[in-house]
Order: structure tokens, then sequence, then C-alpha cells
């Protein structure tokens, strides 16, 4: 049998031979990836009297790495044993093996905060000896961070931002991660329509919100007709499902309705409440024309003007701004301030709704699959 990558990386266990012998030839390297490997290989597979299909395939294209699995019984944890195996006996996992267990973990139904939790990762300590530092607030973000640097090394691409793609197994669709947390349904583009797994996974994660987000309350204000805004005992990071925020929420977060699930940012909190008027400006940032890619679009920029920020003393004005770029999250950006300093380093175009869309439509189409271009602040760049 044959799994793995192939040429040299490639682990061959013969059939005909039993597993305490391959691991004997081994033992003198307790370090040794393929005794990793083969520890697992014991615990989750038994050998066959004929050669077998290999358990995972990586197939490089378009720039990003695919993992397509073919599934053998009883190896739904497979791909997560043998990858919790390198932190468990802090050893140094290479990126071909990284990108393959990681990608064939998420095609086998395991979600990235899960991989972590397998692998007991939490913070950037926890990757000592195993993996180079990578940045990240949490373990899953550290885990999809590593993978992505890993695709990217063995892609030779310059994205440090790659996309990472799987199988998933009950619809048969080719599946890319926007990122490594946040709802199911707006983070894992390319499902089949109605695939089970996608719809398991929402409901535990809109359950999850129920259960753990009232928890981060300090104090909650009187309703206002259907929307209602609550303190948070501290800082936290999260995306608003209604328009697309992606950062900080500082001091608030707010329901609709009543629903934990689905608990908006401060700034759909002032769109939805009958007191206060939010006027929204467009802009697109282009590559300067002078430059390689002139007029080419590298982000849409939105701007709130809400009524109830009126400031002693300083007076009325309007948002510092949020962008979006191909990753289709909104973020903070400088880009208008450097502007109005004439020292930014796009050319900044007023547009209107329609165009902001447009731009929005164009950024996600090279990137992900069709499905991104229909999340709800993509296709309309600001909620109505």
């Amino acid at each position: 049998m044959t799994t793995g990558l192939s040429g040299g990386l490639a682990l061959r266990l013969d059939a005909r031979c039993s597993v305490s012998a391959s691991l004997s030839r081994l033992w003198a390297d307790r370090t040794s990836p393929r005794l990793l490997r083969l520890i697992c290989l014991a615990t989750y597979l038994k050998v066959a009297s004929r050669p077998t299909p290999a358990a995972e395939f990586i197939a490089r294209s378009a720039g990003m790495i695919t993992v397509g699995l073919l599934r053998l019984p009883g190896m739904d944890d497979h791909p997560i044993a043998e990858l919790a195996a390198y932190f468990r006996t802090t050893t140094r996992l290479p990126d071909e093996e990284l990108a393959r267990l990681a990608l064939a973990a998420r095609g086998a139904g395991s979600r990235w905060e899960a991989i972590a939790s397998a692998c007991h990762v939490s913070t950037y300590k926890d990757l000592v000896g195993v993996i180079y530092r990578i940045t990240g607030e949490s373990g899953a973000e550290l885990l999809y961070s590593a993978t992505q640097d890993a695709v990217r090394q063995l892609s030779g691409t310059e994205n440090y931002h790659q996309p990472l793609t799987w199988t998933c197994q009950p619809c048969g669709q080719q599946v890319t991660d926007r990122a490594p947390a946040g709802r199911p349904v707006h983070v894992e583009h390319g499902h089949g329509l109605g695939c089970a797994r996608l719809a398991r996974d929402q409901a535990a994660e809109d359950q999850r919100r129920r259960e753990h987000v009232p928890g981060l309350i300090l104090d909650s204000e009187p309703a206002a007709g259907l929307v209602q805004r609550h303190w948070l005992r501290e800082r936290i990071t999260d995306d608003c499902p209604r328009c697309g925020w992606h950062g900080y929420f500082h001091h608030y977060i707010a329901t609709v309705d009543g629903d934990w699930a689905n608990a908006v940012c401060d700034d759909c909190y002032a769109d939805l409440h009958p007191d206060i008027t939010v006027t929204v400006k467009f802009y697109v940032a282009r590559v300067p024309r002078s430059l390689p890619g002139g007029g080419e679009a590298v982000a849409v920029i939105r701007q709130r003007d809400r009524s109830d920020h009126d400031y002693p003393g300083i007076g009325h004005f309007p948002d510092l701004g949020q962008q979006m770029t191909w990753r289709l999250w909104w973020e903070h950006t400088s880009m208008l301030v450097e502007e109005a300093r004439a020292s930014c380093d796009y050319d900044l175009t007023p547009i209107s709704r329609d165009q902001a869309e447009s731009v929005a439509a164009g950024l996600a189409a090279p990137h992900w699959p069709p499905d991104a271009a229909r999340l709800p602040w993509i296709s309309c760049p600001y909620p109505q």
C-alpha cells in the first residue's frame, strides 16, 4: 500500500510484512515522520492481503493544493491522528505533510477548530518544534495560516493568503475555505446545493452562538423596535452576518428579534434603529494608470454618516471608512484619510451603489467559487 505524496515523500507499506516488523526497522529513528505515520496506520488500518489504493492524494492545480480523499473503512479520524502525532511527539512537520493532512481532515468532516483541538494547538507556543512560527489569535487561525503558508511554499506563489481547497464528501464538490472560522455558509465556498454537511455545520454554529454570546454581555439597552443593543464585557473579534464587517466589536453587539445566532454589529444596529439615520457613500480604489495594472480595481470603500454620531466640542462627521478587497470582508481602511492628505497610493473615485456592487462582484470572481458573489454584502455592498 502507498500513502501520501509520490516520489521520495511516499511511504510504502508492504501488505505481506507485519506492521511490527516495519516499526522495528524504524525504531532507531524515533522522530522519523515515516515512523509516526506507521504508528497511525497501525492504529486505524488493517493490513490487507493485497495492495489497496492510497488513502489520500494531493494534486497541484491552478496555483493551489487540492485534496481528494479516497476513503477506506475506519479511516474517519486518520488524517487528524497523523497530524496530532507530530504535535504529540514535537516532530518537525514538513510542508507536504501539513498540507496533505490538514486538508484531508477538512475533507473528512472536521472544522479548523476541531483539528486544532485534536492537536492541542491554542497559541503559537504549541507550534514550537513542529511548525515554524505563524501568527494567529486562536488554534484554528494558527493551523489555517500555517497550512496557507505550506501551500504557498509548495505552489511557488507569492500570495500569502492562499485559498485552501478540499473535497466535501457528502456533496462531492470542491470547497474553498475563505477563513479559519465563522459561519460555514459564509466562509466555505463551493458546496453543492442542499449539502448535508454544510447544513449540519451551520446548525451547530448557530447553536454554539446561541449558547455562547449571551455570556459575553454585561448589560442590555431597551429594545428599539426589533433591534436591541447589548454592552460587551470585553472586546471580541467577530463578523457581522448582515453587512460583512469582520474585526473588533469594541463595545456593542446587537440582536434582531432576539436572535443571538445572527447578532449584528453596531453600525447595523444604527441602520435598523427607527430613530437613527444612516447615509452611505461609496468609492473605488484603483491602481494608478502610471503603474503596471493601471486602472485595476483593488478595493471598494464605503463610508457611513450616522445621525447619532454628533460629538460635543467636535461636531458631526462620518466614519473613517471600510474597505473590501478580494478577501471579501469589510475592514477598516485609512485610504480616505490618506486621500485627503494627498498621500494615498491608489486612485479613489466616488461611485454609486450599483457600481459598488459591480466592483465587489469583480473582486470575488477571480479568486472564489461563484457562490461567493452571492454573499449578502457582495450582492449588496450595503444592506438596505
